[in-house]
């Protein structure tokens, strides 16, 4: 796996569209990351592949083989939220 396929897998994450807007999105968020201390994550700037159809191959092929982990935070996150609703309802 190389650097585009988590950039592809974040950039389906983001609230925003366009390209530039995800990738400052992204970066935003990393570096608030690292200024909280939680983890230490890098950013590069995206290199444009050798092969575009084998990275976007690769690209598909990590969503894929991560959906499901995705997919599990999803529920246990919107069960939690609807947990949370039903115990401290809003007024």
């Amino acid at each position: 796996m190389n650097h585009n396929d988590k950039l592809l897998y974040l950039k389906a994450l983001c609230t925003t569209k366009g390209e530039k807007k995800v990738i400052k999105e992204i970066t935003e968020a990393i570096k608030d990351i690292n200024d909280k201390g939680i983890f230490k994550f890098s950013h590069t700037k995206e290199k444009k592949p050798e092969n575009p159809l084998d990275d976007l191959i690769e690209g598909r092929e990590f969503i894929l083989n991560n959906t499901e982990e995705f997919l599990n935070h999803c529920v246990d996150y919107s069960m939690a939220d609807k947990i949370e609703d039903l115990l401290f309802p809003q007024k």
